[in-house]
């Protein structure tokens, strides 16, 4: 099952999108609305690092490897995903910050390496995954019981 659509990005960097309902959204002062129903996707990931470090993500903010972020074709930025390496079964939430996995029609989504990590593929190419949304009410208790939450980077989104 494929996520649908959420937003169209237009007049990027200035962070201006237009949500599906057809409201505009500032992505760089408003936060982003969490996806309305649930979802489930089932693909392949890859991990990107080096070459991307320091340089600026759809969002605008500096992409870290070292931060737990993904890059996703169609997730509304800001959204939190509960990614499942399908092999070994271990999981981490990370931040949808970006946009791609771009010219793999295959992969469907791409992991800073900090989640690569975590998840024991780090030394692979592509892994198989299953990505899970995070409600925003998931996201306190999950931070209350110690769990893995990405911060919201050290860029300069502030949220």
């Amino acid at each position: 099952m494929a996520f649908s659509a959420f937003l169209i990005v237009f007049g990027w960097p200035s962070g201006v999108c237009l949500l599906a309902n057809g409201r505009p959204l500032n992505v760089r002062t408003q936060p982003v609305p969490p996806a309305t129903k649930p979802a489930l996707q089932v693909g392949l990931a890859a991990w990107y690092g080096p070459g991307f470090h320091g340089r600026r993500t759809a969002n605008g903010e500096i992409f870290d490897m070292f931060d737990l972020t993904a890059a996703h074709r169609e997730l509304p930025l800001g959204s939190l995903i509960r990614v499942t390496n399908l092999n070994n079964r271990k999981s981490v939430v990370v931040r949808v910050n970006d946009r791609g996995p771009w010219g793999a029609v295959e992969r469907i989504i791409d992991l800073s390496y900090a989640a690569s990590q975590r998840l024991g593929m780090a030394n692979r190419g592509l892994v198989r995954v299953r990505l899970d949304p995070v409600s925003q009410t998931q996201a306190p208790a999950l931070a209350a019981r110690g769990r893995n939450l990405p911060p919201y980077g050290r860029g300069t989104v502030s949220h």
